[in-house]
């Protein structure tokens, strides 16, 4: 709330400022325990919530700013894989990778399943988008996969990976491709299944309401 007031200048500074301030505070361990250096470091780092709201086109130099003090911590990695995206899907799908690379976690493997199901909808009018379809579809099943080996299942997954597929069919079938939906709407049905074990039968609607948009 204070930042949001600043002036545009200041507020980009002090927010690069107060991210490296905190840097000497958070280790893996600090993260682990849930400290408030090691909240408060993830909440300042959230590309959709803190970092594009208060610096809109210039969130992509304070990342790039506060990157030797943050570059072991594979949520800044994911956070900045989000925030290109839009403008350059390879980048972050290399960006993606690296914080799976750094941690193989279900965040870092949800996230780049994410990042994959965006690439896949840029290029559902070539080849890759198929490809990249499938590779999303595996790290999300490895992210689900991890978070009952940590007994810490989340939705996030689940419906990470419906959402993408919903914008990748879209996208598809606007470039009139023909792809294996068949395949797809399997997928997301055994997914609905798992859904509804963990978590319910209004959570597994929800699901099944945004995977009907895609129409197939």
């Amino acid at each position: 709330a204070i930042l949001s007031c600043l002036p545009p200048a200041r507020k980009f500074n002090t927010l690069v400022s107060l991210s490296k301030a905190l840097s000497p505070y958070v280790n893996r361990l600090a993260v682990m325990r849930g400290t408030p250096e090691a909240r408060l470091a993830g909440k300042l780092l959230d590309s959709d919530d803190c970092v594009r709201p208060l610096l809109g086109q210039r969130s992509d130099a304070f990342y790039c700013d506060i990157q030797d003090a943050w570059q072991w911590n594979s949520r800044y990695w994911e956070q900045r894989a989000l925030d290109v995206v839009e403008n350059n899907p390879q980048l972050a799908l290399k960006f993606a990778e690296h914080a799976v690379g750094i941690e193989r976690h279900p965040h870092t493997l949800t996230t780049l399943a994410k990042i994959e199901f965006e690439v896949a909808a840029f290029g559902a009018s070539a080849h890759d988008g198929p490809t990249r379809v499938k590779s999303g579809m595996e790290h999300t099943d490895a992210a689900i996969l991890e978070s009952y080996s940590r007994k810490r299942l989340e939705i996030h997954p689940f419906d990470s990976a419906i959402r993408g597929l919903v914008k990748y069919c879209k996208s598809a079938h606007a470039a009139g491709r023909e792809d294996d939906f068949g395949a797809l709407n399997s997928w997301v049905r055994n997914l609905l299944r798992t859904t509804q074990e963990n978590f319910g039968p209004r959570q597994r609607k929800a699901l099944e309401d945004i995977w009907s948009s895609a129409h197939l």
